[in-house]
């Protein structure tokens, strides 16, 4: 089941969407210091994060596993368009 999260792909708008207003809801629920609940946000957070960046790498056909992955700006992962096609981490998405 886990395998089958990681290895689907994320279009640039489901990536910016979900990216950004996860992240603007810690930003919101952050108090002027971290206790543990909200570190454990933070985490939980932080694995939801690098999974749609894996899975946006996915959509360039990329890996993480990859060298090329550590080349890649952060422009790449915002503005540039997947691929059209299938590719070995599955069909393009839909939204």
């Amino acid at each position: 089941m886990f395998k089958k999260i990681i290895n689907g792909r994320t279009s640039r708008v489901q990536f910016n969407l979900l990216f950004w207003t996860s992240m603007l809801s810690i930003q919101y629920i952050q108090y002027n210091f971290f206790d543990e609940v909200q570190l454990f946000h933070f985490f939980i957070w932080l694995a939801f994060a690098l999974l749609l960046v894996e899975r946006r790498f996915h959509d360039l056909g990329i890996s993480l596993k990859d060298p090329l992955s550590l080349k890649v700006k952060k422009r790449v992962l915002l503005f540039k368009e997947g691929e059209p096609y299938e590719n070995k981490f599955g069909k393009p998405p839909k939204f």
